[in-house]
């Protein structure tokens, strides 16, 4: 072995070892597979910004945007706590109780849907799909039991599957959106496509994992689905409210362009949004779900030991995340039209602006696995409720004054950065005051 290649070796054991090494070899599986599909989704992009109009774009934004706030509400974010139990019994009790309250719930919004859909798609300005309600009902359902048997990966600490399945479902929902698109089944490509990109991968799960669900349903019992439920009530009663007002919160200044800009512009924001989070999904996504799996593995009782774990991630994604920063923000600007084409120029400003707050964001997305070990669910819905008051704020002294579109998003971005950089502060405090209080 050449002296280059044991020095490298060397580096990398030091860097990225100590409390946190399950974590990023979590993550180092996660973000391959992760990585693959986000590269399959970037060469996807200047082909479909060329099949589709920015106004298209503009309304699978709002699309995605109604699914991503609909998901959450079909487990009551019980899913969550699939990774926690010590024991598979109760945790597959747990999975049971996700997949009741996710049947009775798409049963509530299919019927909905049915009767008020053209209605309530028509206040966010996706009229000319009202007829298809049914698709957000199927991608609702698609995400839904994804993101279960995603966690139950979790939980097993098989990160390779989800890293397969996370390949799978760039490639379809990529093939989906640029086939129907020249076949000019337009918007509706890009929505069916999105459909498949979030569910797909589910039967793949499935079938990795039902042995295990077959050799617990001896376990299964009412008794021990109502003391899971009970037990981890903070999910429903925190986690629904946080993460509703944490997906508006990311969609208030997308649906405020929309509504004073014109949807064309919607559309340049999404495709900037959609480029300023692939760092963010590439890095933070796939440590999140590794950090969440050997999280749960430590005893909340053994803070300190949580604590390494938190100051290693800090440190080590400081770096990476200056780089990711410095590189959109200068680089924006002349890629995206380059790439994209003539038309997406705004879009090129936008995402350098929305890169400001990407040295806080890609460190505190993992922030909340830390908040889950000990149960504290209130905190992340207190997270929330100061988001989206500094989102209305915001919103409300942009309709007061001449404001530009880009100065918007400018100030968006730096108060998304005064924003993740308080929770990353909150979040050592807490388990600061958790080390000293178990000493």
């Amino acid at each position: 072995m050449s002296k280059p290649i044991k020095k490298a070796r060397k580096y990398l054991k030091k860097s990225f070892g100590g409390s946190a090494s399950n974590v990023f070899r979590g993550m180092a599986t996660m973000a391959l597979g992760s990585g693959i599909a986000k590269v399959i989704g970037i060469i996807a992009v200047p082909i479909l910004t060329r099949i589709y109009a920015p106004e298209d774009f503009g309304i699978l934004a709002i699309f995605t945007a109604v699914v991503a706030m609909l998901t959450p509400i079909m487990t009551l974010r019980y899913s969550l706590s699939l990774p926690l139990p010590r024991h598979d019994g109760i945790a597959f009790n747990m999975l049971i109780v996700s997949v009741g309250l996710m049947l009775l719930n798409i049963s509530i919004t299919s019927i909905v849907m049915w009767l008020f859909g053209e209605e309530i798609l028509s206040y966010f300005s996706m009229e000319e799909i009202s007829t298809l309600w049914w698709l957000i009902v199927v991608g609702v359902l698609g995400a839904s039991i994804y993101e279960m048997l995603s966690l139950w990966a979790t939980r097993k600490r098989n990160y390779r599957i989800i890293a397969k399945t996370n390949v799978l479902q760039s490639l379809t929902g990529s093939i989906t959106k640029v086939l129907l698109g020249l076949l000019a089944f337009k918007p509706y490509g890009l929505l069916l496509g999105q459909v498949l990109a979030q569910g797909g991968g589910s039967t793949r799960l499935f079938s990795n994992f039902h042995s295990d669900f077959r050799t617990n349903w001896t376990h299964l019992s009412w008794s021990r689905m109502r003391k899971g439920a009970w037990h981890y009530r903070g999910f429903p009663f925190f986690r629904v409210p946080s993460q509703f007002l944490l997906i508006a919160a990311q969609q208030a200044p997308l649906l405020f362009v929309a509504s004073f800009f014109g949807v064309a512009v919607a559309g340049q924001l999404a495709i900037a949004k959609m480029l300023v989070s692939m760092p963010v999904t590439f890095i933070s996504g796939a440590l999140t779900k590794a950090a969440y799996g050997e999280l749960a593995s430590i005893s909340k009782n053994n803070p300190t030991e949580i604590q390494k774990v938190f100051n290693d991630i800090t440190k080590k994604l400081l770096l990476v995340s200056t780089i990711a920063c410095i590189s959109v923000f200068t680089l924006a600007p002349i890629l995206l039209p380059a790439i994209l084409g003539s038309e997406w120029v705004q879009a090129g400003t936008f995402a350098s602006y929305l890169s400001v707050y990407l040295v806080a964001t890609i460190i505190a997305v993992p922030m909340p696995a830390f908040v889950n070990v000990f149960n504290r669910q209130k905190e992340f819905l207190l997270w929330n409720v100061l988001r989206i008051a500094m989102i209305i704020l915001l919103i409300s002294m942009a309709k007061q004054i001449d404001i530009t579109p880009e100065s918007f998003v400018l100030l968006y971005g730096v108060s998304m950065l005064i924003f993740q950089t308080g929770v990353i502060a909150r979040v050592a405090k807490i388990l600061k005051a958790e080390v000293e209080f178990s000493n």
